[in-house]
């Protein structure tokens, strides 16, 4: 009997502490009392550059650590083009869209600012064996007892240990990510947007207030932490960062006016992407048809980040504000810079009679048709850009619209190809070696410099000629100077 007992009390104890975890629940938002305290709450407005003449938009794709490690290099080159008198094209960079892979980048420049992402984020996370640590976690005794209880998932190991390697051990939360951008004496911070996607609809889901008000929720008092481990929540491998809906609680906030709009148009030609956005946010409205938001990789939504974009800074579907009207007169140069981090690269496997492994054509089955959409996507750029600026009350034809697209680049011989075919298995890895996230941050270095676009532009605001075209990457560092080359 005693040896009864004690199994019943372990048990007990097991329930106990299990039933204690509970994922963080997304806060209510309160009606404002005032003007000064709607304020609090921010949402994105664009009101020009600080130049007053240029607008840069920049996207960082989905891919894992591959992305996180390739974007830090398009970021780090960004700093290092001169563009004018003491000022960087990363200076003028306006708004910052990622999802997944892209995000954990994004967010750690968020919350640190450019310099302690340039000089600790390689330490802190691309040379680290996250697969492993985040392996061990999820083993370990404690933590398995707290996932019995069903309310603490392998997402919330993933939001913990950003929590700890990335934020000093701090729950960080978006107000707190504003304040400390407050701290910082740093030349126009941008506007962040961090995507997931809603697993029942579809549809994207950014971690804005924009976003967050068709839930009667809160975004201020949200950890950053899960919003990074929602973009980057793999299904299958991951479970789902859930969001609570609050409209059964008398939101006060309006329906959108474009989701009327668009639900009530006797239009027959309403794109089907639209026309499925309107029916979620109308359903996200009513508690009764939407009580939880699930939220999974923002790749599976738009892999390019382009759509945050479109949703937050360049939308058509509702009234420009004065400034805006005002910047988009004043505005000359329109850069929307896109990070692709699919790589454009022969496979090894190209070189032999025998076919790719199993795995390598599974992933390539599921890459191949996000590419493609990613391709569309990218083309149709110009034309929604052009729409935008028009729709605000600016002319198309006196502004240079330009698009950057920068992927890995393809590198012609068979050594080359078999080290960097690695590369393409590794889409949705938290972790790589040393030596792949070297190849990838000075890729990502002179992906960006030599994109033609770039050169062009330099080379007008120079009037000279434009940069070097050699590649050097292959014999380029990304290390830090306080970090050794033997780690």
């Amino acid at each position: 009997m005693k040896f009864v007992h004690k199994q019943a009390g372990l048990v007990l104890a097991v329930l106990l502490i299990s039933g204690c975890e509970h994922f963080h629940v997304n806060e209510r938002l309160a009606p404002p009392t005032s003007d000064e305290e709607d304020a609090q709450l921010e949402r994105y407005e664009y009101d020009g550059s600080d130049t007053g003449t240029m607008t840069v938009a920049l996207s960082l794709s989905g891919g894992g650590a591959r992305a996180a490690a390739f974007s830090y290099g398009v970021i780090k080159a960004l700093e290092q083009i001169e563009i004018g008198p003491k000022l960087s094209l990363l200076d003028e960079v306006d708004i910052v869209s990622s999802v997944s892979g892209g995000s954990i980048t994004a967010a750690y420049w968020a919350a640190h600012g450019r310099a302690k992402l340039f000089s600790d984020f390689p330490q802190q996370f691309l040379f680290k064996n996250v697969e492993r640590e985040l392996f061990f976690r999820f083993i370990s005794p404690s933590n398995r007892f707290r996932m019995l209880g069903q309310t603490f998932e392998r997402v919330d190991l993933m939001a913990e240990y950003v929590d700890e390697e990335l934020f000093d051990g701090k729950e960080m939360t978006f107000e707190q990510v504003r304040q400390n951008y407050a701290k910082r004496n740093e030349f126009g911070p941008p506007f962040f947007v961090l995507s997931a996607t809603d697993i029942s609809t579809g549809i994207r889901f950014g971690f804005t207030q924009e976003s967050f008000d068709q839930l009667c929720s809160n975004l201020s008092s949200y950890p950053l932490s899960r919003a990074i481990a929602a973009s980057a929540a793999v299904p299958a491998v991951s479970s789902p960062i859930t969001l609570q809906n609050f409209n059964g609680l008398s939101c006060h906030l309006p329906e959108p006016d474009w989701v009327k709009t668009v639900l009530d148009s006797d239009d027959q030609f309403v794109l089907p992407a639209n026309l499925r956005r309107a029916r979620a946010i109308r359903n996200y409205r009513d508690e009764t048809s939407v009580s939880w938001v699930h939220l999974f990789d923002g790749g599976l939504a738009d892999n390019l980040g382009v759509q945050g974009l479109y949703d937050v800074a360049f939308r058509t579907d509702r009234a420009c504000t004065p400034s805006e009207r005002q910047s988009v007169a004043a505005m000359n140069e329109l850069l929307l810079i896109v990070v692709d981090t699919m790589p454009d690269l022969g496979h090894a496997a190209d070189l032999e009679k025998i076919g790719p492994e199993l795995s390598e054509t599974m992933s390539n089955a599921f890459s191949i048709p996000m590419d493609r959409l990613s391709e569309l996507t990218f083309a149709t750029i110009p034309t929604r850009l052009a729409s935008w600026i028009n729709h605000c009350g600016g002319d198309p034809d006196n502004v240079s619209i330009r698009r950057v697209l920068v992927r890995i680049p393809f590198l012609e011989g068979q050594q080359n190809i078999t080290k960097l075919d690695k590369l393409s298995k590794a889409a949705t890895r938290l972790s790589l070696d040393a030596e792949t996230v070297e190849l990838l941050c000075a890729a990502g270095r002179d992906a960006i410099s030599m994109a033609p676009e770039i050169q062009q532009m330099i080379a007008e605001r120079a009037a000279g000629s434009a940069p070097d075209n050699k590649s050097s990457f292959l014999n380029s560092t990304c290390l830090p100077a306080n970090i050794s080359d033997d780690g």
